[in-house]
């Protein structure tokens, strides 16, 4: 399991709702709460952001990110794209929104070069 599918979870009963609650708050299904938290799967970056939101954390939060972990180089950047096979094709092959995020951090990585 993932960082995320066990806050998540430890986040969700805390507040004392199921998963078909949850869902039906968000109104997706219940099986994707599941494999959320199972590990199986993870939200695309605006469901983050209103998962984060109805919990009242921050996104680090969600995902536990450290202040150590945002720092990656441009070199950095380009070798895992490399070590991962992640051609145009494939990120032309995400949905929109996941683009989008892709193309804000890619942006600010090199904004942050400079």
């Amino acid at each position: 399991m993932s960082y995320f599918s066990e806050k998540l979870r430890q986040l969700r009963k805390e507040r004392g709702i199921t998963q078909t609650e949850f869902a039906k708050h968000f109104t997706i299904a219940t099986g994707t709460i599941a494999n959320w938290e199972v590990g199986k799967r993870e939200p695309d970056f605006e469901m983050a952001k209103k998962i984060a939101s109805f919990f009242d954390v921050s996104l680090d939060e969600l995902f536990g990110l450290k202040e150590s972990d945002r720092h990656v180089d441009f070199a950095d950047f380009t070798r895992m794209l490399n070590e991962h096979g992640i051609t145009e094709d494939k990120i032309e092959a995400l949905p929109d929104s996941t683009k989008d995020m892709i193309i804000r951090l890619f942006k600010e990585v090199v904004n942050n070069q400079n």
